[in-house]
């Protein structure tokens, strides 16, 4: 959905329910369409990297994880892959989660795991492709359809 035509939802709900309407006029419009700034391959990384931890400790450890490749912004499939699974570690990672990220960038690098194409598939379709990555599951595709897909 486009910035336009998520603009135009929020009118029609706040015409139709006053009650929600009044709500978003107070604390202003979702703030989930500020998820798809970030590239695919970071927003699974992040979820890899988050798993069972608290959001503090995951922020930290995978600033340092995005550190290692250069920022966030330079943090590629590529990349990881060619970062030492022990610098990995001493940031914080445990050794599955090295794996799966690894996992994650190997099959974004060879194609198994298409991720421009993932916003033009149905939902079903986008959650079994991140469901083939080691250390997805249901929860991270949900995740990933809901925070960087909007959906």
């Amino acid at each position: 959905m486009t910035d336009a035509e998520l603009d135009e939802a929020r009118r029609v709900l706040m015409r139709r329910d006053p009650v929600l309407g009044a709500l978003i006029k107070r604390v202003g419009p979702c703030g989930l369409t500020e998820g798809r700034g970030e590239d695919a391959f970071t927003s699974l990384a992040r979820v890899i990297a988050s798993q069972q931890l608290s959001t503090a400790a995951a922020n930290t450890i995978f600033s340092r994880v995005a550190a290692l490749a250069g920022g966030e912004e330079r943090l590629t499939a590529a990349r990881l892959l060619r970062l030492d699974p022990d610098a990995l570690r001493a940031a914080g990672l445990s050794r599955a989660k090295v794996a799966f990220l690894r996992d994650l960038a190997e099959r974004s690098s060879d194609g198994r795991l298409d991720l421009p194409s993932l916003d033009g598939r149905t939902d079903v379709e986008v959650a079994q492709a991140i469901m083939e990555v080691k250390g997805l599951g249901r929860w991270s595709a949900d995740m990933f359809l809901m925070f960087k897909l909007v959906r």
